[in-house]
């Protein structure tokens, strides 16, 4: 994964960005990241027009390596965005589904 760095409460914090892998996808695709911390997550999927279609994570997790699968019988084929919000640090990932 890419990796990104925070100056987080005077401390250099390794942040990964988030990794959707594979896309575009038929069948399911991984949505892989990784928490430094302990940490606030939510994760979306929303429409080209902004409506959200499907939520997919909204909890508190312990520092580590993460993946959530996403299954193409829960969305229909098309584009869509996924907001990744760890600990109000917002990614976005272009995620195409073909069934």
């Amino acid at each position: 994964p890419m990796m990104k760095y925070q100056y987080n409460e005077n401390l250099l914090t390794k942040i990964y960005e988030p990794v959707v892998y594979p896309n575009p996808f038929a069948g399911s695709t991984m949505i892989s990241y990784s928490l430094p911390v302990d940490s606030q997550v939510n994760i979306a999927l929303f429409s080209t027009h902004g409506k959200m279609i499907l939520s997919l994570k909204d909890t508190y997790e312990q520092a580590g390596d993460y993946q959530l699968s996403v299954e193409s019988e829960d969305i229909l084929p098309g584009i869509y965005f996924c907001k990744i919000i760890i600990n109000n640090q917002i990614f976005g990932r272009k995620i195409i589904c073909w069934k």
